[in-house]
């Protein structure tokens, strides 16, 4: 007896749709951990090389797919300026942000 697949064409793009989401997810996943890494590695002289678990704002926390790809929660992040501060706060929404003055 030969065992053999049979599924309709809905089905199909059905699996092709959700493999796709799934992909561009991870993917964009994928791009915010590079993104922070990068600027951690260019303003590394900045940064408080401690981590937490985000005590202040845990929503704000890496999601688990961006943990497993390496992405830790930062407590303190250092900015040399105020113009790199912006840029900062949104890699790091869980860490403070900490260095020069940062108001106008």
């Amino acid at each position: 007896m030969k065992l053999r697949f049979q599924f309709r064409l809905r089905t199909l793009l059905i699996g092709v749709v959700l493999t796709g989401a799934a992909c561009g997810y991870f993917a964009h996943e994928a791009s915010i951990v590079r993104a922070r890494r990068d600027w951690l590695k260019g303003h590394d002289y900045f940064f408080a090389p401690y981590t937490c678990l985000a005590k202040e704002n845990p929503e704000a926390r890496p999601s688990i797919i961006r943990r497993l790809l390496g992405d830790t929660a930062e407590s303190f992040v250092f900015v040399p300026s105020n113009s790199e501060a912006d840029e900062a706060m949104a890699l790091f929404p869980e860490a403070k942000i900490g260095g020069p003055p940062l108001g106008p």
